[in-house]
């Protein structure tokens, strides 16, 4: 998520549009023909290549892409091939990795007992990656910050209560003050859970953080199908306490709030920031 907002909200990367037909053509030049592209992404694209495999760059530089496949090499490797490139343009660096193409997991599937089962899995596996702390560039005091931003731009624009405000605030503190130990994917969606074969397999790893036990199982809650479990006794599954839950809950919907008003979507939602604070507020 941290990615997305350094897009929106610092304008990091203006240059964008340009930059896409330059990687398109150097691809195309080094005999890599593209034959299109799979829709999503703000800085990333993803192109098929071939019948059974796809390609996928990144707008930011290789730091970002590199993560990502050696994420992926370590969690998959000995399953399907993953093979990492760079290609010059300008002098510049531009990374690329070419892996199968995957199918979309389906969304019934995803229940609370198969989310902490992949999540446990793919923490445990990647504890031994060697050389993670140099591969990750964003941290969860760095989330913390750009949520308190957030916080403020919200309330200033008349989307939070003063008692939702507080509310999240003090979750932001208290999670500024959380002991990190694992590998978090930071950005566990429906929309990057795919399967190989009958394998659930776990994509887009770019905004990767060391975090708290359970950020992630509470990122993939904070997403509109995943409320019908927040009146249930599902979440203690997930082996942290209620308040944790709603503390990390609160600083991720922030986030996604602050976003959403930034790239205009807010207006299109069923539910307000507040209404979804208070959600959360009373799990």
């Amino acid at each position: 998520m941290l990615s997305k907002w350094n897009y929106w909200f610092q304008k990091e990367y203006d240059h964008i549009a340009l930059t896409w037909k330059q990687i398109e053509t150097a691809l195309f030049e080094n005999g890599i023909k593209i034959h299109g592209q799979i829709p999503g992404g703000t800085l990333s694209r993803v192109y098929e290549i071939s019948n059974d495999c796809v390609l996928k760059t990144q707008i930011q530089g290789k730091t970002n892409l590199f993560k990502e496949y050696c994420i992926l090499k370590k969690l998959y490797g000995d399953i399907f091939p993953v093979s990492y490139h760079e290609i010059l343009i300008d002098s510049e660096p531009v990374a690329y990795y070419i892996m199968p193409k995957l199918n979309l997991l389906e969304e019934s599937a995803c229940t609370p007992n198969l989310i902490r089962e992949l999540v446990q899995g793919y923490q445990s596996k990647l504890e031994s990656l060697e050389g993670i702390g140099t591969l990750i560039n964003y941290s969860l005091h760095e989330l913390v910050e750009q949520a308190k931003t957030g916080l403020q731009l919200l309330k200033d624009h008349g989307l939070l209560s003063e008692k939702m405000y507080s509310f999240c605030w003090e979750n932001c503190i208290k999670l500024s003050e959380c002991r990190t130990s694992v590998l978090c994917h930071g950005d566990l969606s429906q929309k990057n859970m795919m399967q190989y074969g009958s394998l659930p397999v776990i994509i887009d790893w770019e905004d990767a953080m060391i975090g708290p036990q359970g950020y992630d199982a509470a990122y993939w809650l904070t997403f509109m199908a995943q409320r019908k479990y927040y009146r249930t006794n599902s979440l203690h599954i997930f082996g942290i306490g209620k308040e944790e839950m709603k503390e990390y809950m609160s600083v991720i919907v922030t986030l996604k709030s602050a976003l959403s008003l930034l790239n205009q979507s807010y207006k299109t939602h069923s539910l307000s920031c507040e209404e979804r604070m208070l959600e959360i507020f009373r799990m």
